[in-house]
């Protein structure tokens, strides 16, 4: 339902987030599922999509099961509780994305206890997502009084992605894509590898190697727009001597391919690793130990890109 007439009043009183912000998008394949996101400043407002994996490993195996699933095709928008706070309904029901001066009210928004945020499910083909691609301006009006304008740097180019990676995942489990997303260019399902990490692995390995349980991932740590890869040697097999060359008893490698750092990866140690946000809204990894080692707090840290170096 259009509401720009409601666009002028909401302005008046409406908190601006800081300019010169971007969106950052994020896509990722576990196995089980495709993952792809984009996120406003602050993670206060994503966009969010999920599929099938070609790989189509159980989601309980690649620890998915929790996850909230769309429909084929479809969106999630979603917002923080930190930006609009649980109310006693756990319901928003009036919530509006105005692009443009042309409002969008969404379908009643509920609030998802295990995230901690308001979500709602749209169709890839909505209307919004297309007046969205090509806005100056964009807000969002909570329907509470409260309404926040948006930068748009980064959202037209981040929107297309994720819906490009989504629509290619659904297209190859072998849905049809919607006739409204035919000007969609469903990309196909990459792996995760490349000939960058390729030649990495060979050369560490001195033999052939296997990619296993979530080995690789990707996400933007450095901030550049371009997914970055995460290499868990937990998930490495290397097909020589030695099958494991980097995992001890318990801790395994960890390395960081950044796309705007060539050469070496950034190399951690641990047990397995979390991507989270660190204190100051900067994308991180928080990494597992040892039971000691976690005692110590060493668990606790989450380490993020400043521009040069990780740190936390």
């Amino acid at each position: 339902m259009i509401r720009a007439a409601l666009v002028s009043a909401v302005l008046v009183l409406m908190p601006v987030l800081a300019s010169g912000q971007t969106w950052r998008s994020d896509t990722g394949d576990t196995g089980g599922l495709v993952y792809a996101s984009l996120a406003a400043p602050e993670y206060s407002l994503v966009f969010s999509c999920n599929a099938p994996s070609p790989q189509r490993r159980p989601l309980m195996e690649t620890e998915d099961h929790e996850t909230v699933l769309n429909a084929p095709f479809g969106m999630f928008v979603s917002v923080s509780s930190q930006l609009v706070a649980r109310n006693a309904a756990a319901l928003l029901p009036a919530a509006t994305l105005i692009a443009d001066g042309t409002g969008y009210r969404l379908p009643e928004l509920w609030f998802n206890e295990l995230y901690g945020e308001w979500m709602v499910e749209l169709a890839m083909a909505d209307a919004l997502f297309g007046a969205l691609s090509g806005a100056g301006e964009m807000v969002f009006d909570a329907g509470t009084g409260q309404a926040w304008r948006y930068p748009v740097d980064g959202l037209s180019e981040g929107l297309s992605r994720i819906i490009s990676v989504c629509a290619g995942a659904w297209v190859q489990a072998g849905q049809a894509l919607p006739p409204a997303l035919g000007g969609v260019a469903a990309a196909p399902v990459q792996g995760l590898m490349t000939p960058r990490i390729d030649a990495y692995l060979r050369r560490e390995c001195e033999a052939p190697y296997r990619i296993e349980d979530r080995g690789i991932a990707a996400h933007d740590l450095d901030r550049d727009g371009q997914p970055d890869r995460i290499v868990d040697w937990a998930g490495v097999i290397c097909e020589g001597a030695i099958p494991r060359p980097y995992c001890g008893a318990a801790n395994c490698s960890i390395d960081v391919f950044l796309t705007s750092r060539p050469g070496e990866p950034q190399s951690f140690l641990g047990v397995g690793y979390r991507v989270t946000t660190a204190a100051n809204g900067a994308l991180g990894l928080r990494f597992g130990g040892t039971a000691g080692a976690c005692a110590q707090g060493q668990c606790d840290r989450v380490f993020w890109w400043d521009g040069s170096r990780f740190r936390d």
